[in-house]
């Protein structure tokens, strides 16, 4: 930007410089002249006495005091009527008067006379008026005068005769353009005049390249141009001419002409902007703009405006189209406008018939929206308004037509199903509107009364189910209990006893008086069970005719249930009576009057039913039970065992058959009995009998199970007890044999056998203490049996009393126990006495006597692994398990043995069974914990070190495994003390300094991970992973030449991962190593062509070494391979390489992508407006820049950006106010301070210019350029001494800027130092300053 406002500020300069110096022409007080011959000599018309003027050979001339006649000095000749003629020569000074003077005055000259002059043909220059004469024999200069009065000159060339108006003689834009301005003037307008249209043009371009001014003479320009079918040309004119006068309306008009043909819209928009009071026919031009522009907002605003005066379909069809795009109020009323037009445009056809239809005009909404309909058969929305339409206007056929149309491409909706229904059964169609209105139901449609007739229709088609299912939802819908009859008697008639019920009450508590309802609410109820209601139904009944047989069988089966037993009855026979057929009938009217006590009629009824059925167990039983109660017992046993099995069943009749049955002693009376039992009927004196019959059969268990029942029942004595104790102590059942001895012993205490049997009963059931007392009673009796010793021995050991056990085992050995047993409970005492060698001799002697014995070889292989004797604890272990009696102990020999012999994986499944046998001590869960860790299976490690940890089992293996188990599950933090503490308990493992680094690193302690990493690559040569991990470290560190030679080891050791190459290309990239870098991707991408990450990284290397091409084509290839989509900031290379390689379009859509994709920052925000003002597009560059200020007000980089924006479209205030906010919030901001002191020169605010310019100086005294924009500023106020020292300065330091020199001449000379003047121009014309060269030529050659 500060090179832009460089330029700028060039052309400035000249400007200034022509005004002020004027070139060719010096500017005292009151002084003007005029270009009068074709050498570019200027005289003096007016002034006071002493002014001066300069010809074009440097020559000075003063005035006379007597000015009224014209008098000048050098005048040659002169005559004074209508034409003055007037030539200067060089004279000698005569006298005092004259002698300071270069030039004498003579006045001896006559006058004379001339022809009239013709000035009808006259035309406006801008700065007055000139006019081509056809008189011959003219001067080279005339003066021309009105009433006494000079009004013009006429300049005679070999082109032709000009006059020119007298008030260009006082036009600083005339005079202060040297003779060549001058001679383009004079020859455009002689052109001009003279038709001579391409000279005129050409002569006005020069012209014009020098006296950027003359509007009048760039409309003349622009009109030539255009007459000669230039465009372009006009088109530079008027850029030419807006860029001194942004406000000219004529300019601006023809611009927008001219643009509007090259569909320009952007230009043209901007253009009507800048005028003043735009006519309706230009705001309609600039809302057409806006629509091809897809501003529709801006569109819509001025369609607004003008629409209503300019009626035609193109701009009703746009305005329609915008409002649509924009979605607002007013586009129904234009579509409907753009239609009466007679638009084809089916969006606006679509929307204007909707519209109407919405207004209810069906019939011209249908017309519209079958035009659409025809081009777009399938359109779903055109369908719906189409057969709503037509069903709303009662045109049925129509209506069903678009309805079927609509239901071919999707399901109706429930509305549109209805109306489609309905417009079938309004032309008789029944069975298409049951179909329709289906549809409808399945889509919700729930109209008051559409449940209702649609259940009529298909009642009246026969379809009583569909029907009942109508009535409901309609009475869901609405409430009305009336259709409940209606669904009760469906429901029936389908037998839906469940929803006959509902219905029925439904219609019952609504008022109906119908009784059929409560008929079918009682039969219904009866049948789904609820006995009580349907009591209530069929009750309500009675002594009606409604009653039916099944609801007289009913109502007695209920009575029944009650035991209104004689009502029951009057029911029954009524339903028998009437003919009811029910299976059941004669077996209740049998019930009920055996419940009655009508013994004789229920034997009666029973023998009915045997005479049908001779087996029927139910009316055996009932006939017996009835025969009992008349005191005949012969028949009733007879038929209550006639009945078989089914007497089970009843309590009463099983319990008669078992004691008639032990009455009469019969064969089967033990089965009655137990049948009897099995059913309740407890009896103290049935399981006497049973238990000693079983005794008597030698089945102690069922005798032992019988007692316990009479004991149960109450009858329980001290025999009892200890006769069942010895029942179970037989069947080996210790624990109910020791519960019964508790109840007897007190009457035994002295029985030597009772006592031992209890004794040993106790010890077989775990109860120690109590063994040990019952024992040590049994002993002292003396007992015989070597059991006794023996156990108590066992309990000894238990007791931890290893010598006692010893004692009492010598005495089971003297009374003649010499088993296994006996030699392995010694053993295991002198193993309590760590006594291994005695252990080990007892029970070799247990395995001498049965080498199979498990508990002599487990006791054996326990003494082995104390020992440390590894193999042999397994060997017995193995033995015991190929036995197939290996229990927890055993197993966790096995395990501890392979542990400690380092075969892990197999010490794994004894360990597990070990545990699970119930060995949960915090060593084996330590072991086994260790094992998992050791095989790879940290989640179970993890549980039993936690478990080992817990019981108090620790070492440093173990916290080794633990901390290797955080490690593999990434707990690092956690991992780390735990490796590090077990590291210096001595825990030794390969990779152990491997993962207290890799932890390490993980934490982010990146110094610790270095130092254990570099011990690790050490230990662990071949490892791939470490050397990478180590390389990352570094990187992290930033010890990037480090992190390299790492990555290279690893690559060295054979790690092929891509990713350590994409990691080693970053390390390269950051040792300022690019090439290298792209050699590391490079090989990534070989190992992984799909790998992103490295395309990625080297697409913004290739980038960032302006390879903008291979770097565009590799993030566009990652974006591929990433789905098509990248992260926001990859976006942003791509557009900086775009940006880069001035393909500002590609540039400008990459940064639209990083935006939407997560980069919409200020800072990107304010990139895209950059490259917007690169392709000119200035107004979208400040919508970017407002967009990131909108984000962050205080972004100053957006401010000076939007500055630059609004100055390149003349908004100079604007600019302005951006810089006032940076400098607001950054006083020492150089570039917003620079940029501001341009800005207040370009407005004529020279004094605040200057204000900016020291500022920035103060901190950057060595710029010259802005010390030479200073310069300049000073000249503007005529403050030439200060522009000087300003110039001077700029010299003193760049010595080598020709323009500087140039500034320097200027203000000498308006300082009067024109030799000195002369001298900086001729050093600036060295330097290559070609405007230092004209000056030098003007005046001073």
């Amino acid at each position: 930007m500060r090179c832009f406002l460089l330029i700028m500020l060039a052309f400035q300069v000249i400007s200034i410089f022509g005004q002020d110096k004027s070139l060719g022409f010096s500017v005292d007080k009151d002084q003007t002249g005029v270009f009068i011959a074709d050498k570019g000599t200027y005289v003096t018309l007016s002034g006071a006495a002493g002014s001066t003027i300069i010809t074009q050979d440097s020559s000075v001339h003063q005035l006379q005091t007597v000015v009224k006649k014209l008098n000048l000095l050098g005048l040659e000749a002169y005559s004074i009527n209508n034409t003055l003629t007037a030539s200067f020569v060089t004279a000698n000074p005569k006298g005092d008067t004259f002698k300071n003077q270069k030039a004498l005055w003579k006045s001896q000259y006559n006058s004379i006379n001339t022809t009239g002059i013709d000035l009808t043909n006259k035309a406006n220059t801008g700065f007055g008026e000139v006019a081509l004469l056809n008189q011959g024999n003219l001067p080279e200069i005339s003066f021309t005068f009105e009433n006494g009065n000079l009004n013009g000159i006429i300049i005679n060339r070999s082109e032709g005769a000009l006059w020119v108006s007298s008030s260009h003689i006082n036009s600083n834009d005339i005079s202060g353009k040297g003779s060549k301005g001058q001679d383009y003037f004079y020859q455009a307008y002689v052109f001009y005049l003279n038709g001579q249209k391409e000279d005129a043009l050409k002569a006005f371009d020069k012209y014009l390249s020098l006296n950027n001014s003359d509007k009048n003479a760039f409309h003349i320009a622009i009109q030539l141009s255009l007459d000669l079918n230039d465009n372009q040309k006009a088109k530079l004119f008027l850029n030419r001419l807006l860029d001194q006068y942004p406000n000219d309306q004529k300019a601006l008009l023809t611009r927008i002409q001219l643009n509007l043909k090259e569909e320009r819209y952007s230009d043209v928009v901007n253009d009507i902007n800048k005028l003043n009071n735009p006519s309706d026919s230009l705001i309609l031009i600039r809302a057409r703009s806006n629509f091809n522009l897809n501003r529709k907002e801006d569109a819509i605003s001025d369609y607004n405006v003008v629409i209503s005066k300019f009626p035609n379909l193109e701009d009703y069809e746009n305005y329609t189209l915008a409002l649509i795009d924009q979605n607002t109020s007013k586009m129904n009323e234009a579509a409907l406008k753009a239609a009466d037009l007679g638009s084809e445009n089916l969006i606006i056809l679509s929307l204007a018939g909707k519209t109407l239809i919405d207004d209810k005009s069906y019939d011209k909404g249908i017309v519209l929206l079958e035009k659409v309909l025809n081009e777009q058969p399938n359109n779903q929305v055109i369908l719906e308004y189409l057969a709503r339409a037509s069903f709303n206007s009662g045109n049925w056929e129509k209506a069903i037509k678009y309805y079927d149309a609509l239901l071919a491409i999707r399901p109706l909706s429930a509305e549109e199903a209805f109306n489609a229904g309905e417009a079938f059964l309004t032309l008789g169609m029944t069975s298409k509107a049951i179909e329709m209105w289906n549809k409808a139901a399945g889509a919700g449609y729930s109209g008051n009364d559409f449940y209702k007739r649609k259940g009529d229709l298909e009642l009246q088609a026969g379809d009583s189910i569909a029907a009942s299912a109508d009535y409901k939802m309609y009475f869901e819908k609405t409430g009305d209990k009336s259709i409940a009859v209606k669904i009760a008697k469906l429901e029936y008639g389908q037998k839906n006893n469940d929803l006959a019920l509902e219905w029925s009450k439904n219609a019952i508590e609504a008022g109906s008086t119908d009784p059929k309802m409560d008929l079918i609410a009682g039969i219904s109820s009866y049948e789904l069970n609820n006995q009580e209601e349907a009591f209530n139904f069929l009750s309500s009944l009675r002594g009606t005719q409604v009653l039916s047989d099944k609801g007289h069988y009913y109502l007695g089966l209920l009575m029944a249930d009650k035991e209104l037993y004689s009502d029951a009855l009057d029911q029954l026979n009524k339903a028998k009576v009437s003919g009811y057929q029910a299976a059941e009938l004669d077996r209740l009217l049998m019930e009920l009057n055996y419940q009655a006590g009508n013994y004789q009629e229920a034997i009666k009824f029973a023998t009915e039913i045997l005479k049908k059925d001779a087996e029927n167990s139910e009316a055996l039983i009932t006939r017996g039970m009835s025969y009992y109660q008349l005191s005949d017992k012969d028949n009733s046993f007879n038929d209550l065992k006639a009945a078989g099995s089914s007497v089970k069943n009843q309590t009463k009749a099983l319990e008669l058959l078992a004691m008639l049955a032990v009455e009469r002693n019969d064969d089967e009376a033990e089965k009655y009995v137990n049948a009897a039992i099995s059913n309740g009927i407890e009896k103290s004196a049935y399981y006497m009998y049973l238990a000693e019959l079983n005794e008597s059969r030698g089945d102690k268990e069922k005798a032992a199970q019988n007692l316990e029942k009479v004991i149960s029942l109450g009858n329980g004595n001290a025999q009892i007890f200890l006769r069942l104790a010895e029942l179970y102590y037989d069947l080996e059942n210790y624990d109910n044999a020791v519960s019964n001895y508790d109840k007897g012993i007190s009457e035994a205490l002295n029985d030597v056998n009772i006592v031992t049997n209890y004794s040993l009963a106790l010890v077989n059931t775990g109860r120690i203490d109590a063994a040990r007392n019952q024992l040590e009673k049994a002993v002292a009796l003396e007992s015989q049996n070597p059991a006794v010793y023996y156990h108590l021995g066992v309990i000894y050991i238990a007791d931890s009393k290893p010598n006692e056990a010893l004692e009492v085992f010598s005495r089971a050995e003297d009374l003649g126990l010499k088993s296994e047993e006996l030699y392995t409970a010694r053993g295991n005492a002198y193993s309590l006495n760590t006594n291994y060698e005695q252990a080990l001799s007892s029970f070799d002697k247990a395995l001498n006597i049965n080498s199979d014995f498990l508990p002599a070889l487990n006791g054996r292989a326990k003494v082995q692994l104390e020992l440390g004797n590894y193999e042999k604890a397994l060997a017995d272990a193995k033995m015991i398990q190929e036995a197939g009696n290996s229990d927890a102990v055993t197993y966790s020999i096995i395990g501890r043995s392979l542990f400690n012999l380092g075969k892990y994986e197999e010490a794994l499944d004894p360990l597990t069974k070990a545990i699970n046998g119930g060995i949960n001590n915090g060593m084996l869960y330590g072991y086994r914990g260790i094992v998992n860790y050791k095989t790879n299976n940290c989640e179970e490690a993890t549980t039993d070190i936690t478990v080992a940890m817990n019981k108090g089992f620790n070492s440093p293996a173990l916290k080794g495994a633990k901390g290797g188990c955080l490690f593999k599950n990434n707990e690092y933090s956690e991992a780390l003390p735990l490796l590090i503490e077990s590291k210096e308990d001595g825990y030794s493992e390969s990779e152990i300094n491997k993962k207290i680094g890799v932890s390490y690193y993980h934490t982010g302690e990146y110094e610790k991970a270095n130092k254990y990493l570099e011990e690790a690559s050490e230990d662990l040569p071949e490892d791939k992973e470490t050397p990478y991990i180590l390389g990352n470290s570094y990187f992290r560190s930033e010890y990037f030449d480090k992190s390299v030679i790492a990555y290279q080891d690893a690559a060295s050791r054979g790690n092929q991962d891509p990713l350590l190459y994409n990691n080693l290309g970053k390390a390269l990239e950051k040792d300022n190593k690019p090439g290298a870098a792209l050699d590391a991707y490079d090989k990534a991408i070989e190992l992984d062509e799909q790998y992103t990450r490295a395309f990625e990284n080297r697409g913004v290397l290739n980038i960032q070494m302006e390879n903008f091409e291979d770097g565009i084509d590799d993030l566009v290839f990652a974006e591929q391979l990433n789905g098509g989509k990248l992260q926001g900031e990859l976006y942003v290379k791509i557009a900086e390489a775009y940006n880069q390689l001035e393909r500002y379009g590609a540039a400008i859509s990459y940064y639209e992508k990083a935006i939407n994709n997560g980069a919409g920052s200020p800072e990107q925000l304010t990139a895209l407006g950059d490259v917007f003002i690169e392709t000119e597009s200035f107004r979208d560059a400040i919508n970017r820049y407002t967009q990131a200020l909108n984000i962050n007000k205080e972004y100053l980089p957006a401010y000076s950006s939007r500055a630059l924006a609004h100055m390149y479209l003349g908004n100079n205030q604007a600019a302005v106010e951006d810089l006032n906010v940076i400098l607001a919030n950054d006083p020492d901001n150089a570039n917003a301070r620079y940029n501001r002191g341009f800005l207040m020169e370009q407005l004529g605010n020279f004094e605040a210019a200057i204000s900016d310019y020291n500022k920035f100086i103060d901190n950057n005294p060595k710029d010259d350029q802005v010390v030479f924009d200073r310069a300049n500023a000073y000249f503007s106020l005529e403050s030439y001494s200060e522009a000087l020292k300003d110039y001077n300065k700029a010299i003193e330091i760049n010595p080598e800027e020709g323009k500087y020199y140039r500034g320097k001449g200027s203000s000498l000379y308006q300082l009067k130092d024109i030799q000195n003047a002369c001298e900086a121009w001729g050093k600036g014309k060295d330097l290559g300053d070609r405007e230092s060269a004209f000056y030098l030529k003007q005046y001073c050659e």
